[in-house]
């Protein structure tokens, strides 16, 4: 999680609310401690699932590693309102303009770079509009469209940032019916109006996992979305308590156990909520360095690893390792989801801070205020 500014425009000095959940920081290290858990568990998915499944048998959250996007959705929402409720009840044409910019310097230098490293090295293995390398998908890739259309191509997790965009879109929406009202009410109404749009037309039918194409995918973030947002204005101003630990555990517990799509994603909704409230364990472990280390790079993360698993594909077919033994394949997707964490360690370093920066430093250009 980047660091980010309360404020697009300057506001009068707001009240200390020295026992409130969230003062005025740049940071939540435990929500960024939690970023490195939903990377992880998507990381692990895939590069146990090209050995063999033999951690997903055992390992819950490796066995439902997709929801890793899910609590990415809800995280999103909810830091959003974070940033972004002091401004809430004024977002004029130039502050959406802004906000819009600080995202798309958030996701889009390194969706560009794994593309342009995605196509150089299909280029070079002469791969070119073979399998889901199509030269002709690559303008919806570039104008972020790529979740609309009717396959994955290219760097296929990559999806959910074109969904997420959406939500950054439709944000002044989200302000509207559910940060601006003094009641929670119309917050609890529209979650669940979306909650419900996505149960009906989605999950009765194919899931969460299928839920990554077209209408499928704008539900499954936008009442994603909605349950961050949902969750700031419930916990915001209350005083952060243990209880909200036991609270996130039972709710964790509760996602992993209950097969049910629906119970699931409201599970990973309360479980955001009480972790960002949380006090004691859960928020000490979130908030260690090396878990708000891997926070900070989880996106780099998350972008890379598919990348590096075609890589690793290719390896382990000339190794013979295509299908390996049940006590060996462990090891294996431990050793090269290190390898892309690494990777994504790089891509952090190389590509996404140094983007992010150049971009916030041309913000003042681009959006002067007219004398």
């Amino acid at each position: 999680m980047q660091k980010v500014h309360l404020n697009i425009q300057p506001q009068q000095p707001q009240p200390a609310r020295s026992e409130a959940a969230f003062p005025a920081v740049a940071d939540i290290p435990h929500l960024t401690g939690l970023r490195a858990v939903a990377a992880l568990m998507v990381l692990l998915l895939h590069f146990d699932q090209i050995h063999g499944n033999v951690i997903a048998r055992t390992v819950p959250p490796v066995a439902y590693g997709h929801l890793g996007v899910d609590i990415f959705f809800v995280l999103s929402g909810f830091i959003m309102s974070y940033v972004y409720a002091p401004t809430a009840a004024r977002m004029p044409v130039r502050s959406y303009l802004i906000f819009l910019w600080r995202r798309l310097a958030r996701i889009y230098p390194v969706h560009l770079a794994m593309l342009a490293a995605l196509l150089a090295m299909v280029v070079a293995r002469r791969l070119l509009d073979t399998n889901f390398w199509l030269v002709a998908d690559l303008p919806r890739h570039l104008l972020l469209l790529h979740a609309w259309t009717d396959s994955l191509t290219w760097n296929l997790p990559a999806w959910s940032i074109s969904a997420e965009w959406l939500a950054y879109v439709l944000f002044p929406v989200f302000v509207a019916l559910m940060l601006r009202p003094a009641s929670v009410l119309p917050a609890v109404a529209t979650a669940a109006v979306l909650l419900l749009a996505f149960q009906v037309f989605v999950l009765a039918h194919n899931g969460t996992a299928a839920a990554f194409l077209g209408w499928p995918a704008a539900l499954r973030v936008l009442s994603e979305f909605a349950m961050g947002v949902l969750g700031f204005r419930l916990v915001h101003s209350r005083k952060p308590s243990q209880v909200f630990d036991a609270v996130a555990v039972g709710a964790l517990v509760v996602c992993f156990a209950v097969p049910v799509e629906l119970v699931r994603v409201v599970a990973i909704g309360v479980a955001v909520t009480a972790i960002a409230a949380s006090e004691g364990a859960v928020r000490k472990f979130l908030s260690t360095k090396p878990m708000v280390v891997l926070g900070t790079i989880s996106y780099s993360i998350y972008m890379v690893h598919f990348l590096v698993l075609k890589l690793v594909q290719n390896i382990n077919f000339q190794l013979g390792l295509e299908q390996p033994a049940p006590a060996v394949s462990p090891f294996l997707t431990l050793a090269w989801a290190s390898v892309a964490v690494a990777a994504g360690a790089a891509t952090y370093f190389a590509v996404e801070r140094p983007a992010r920066n150049w971009c916030r430093a041309r913000e003042t250009q681009l959006f002067r205020r007219r004398a």
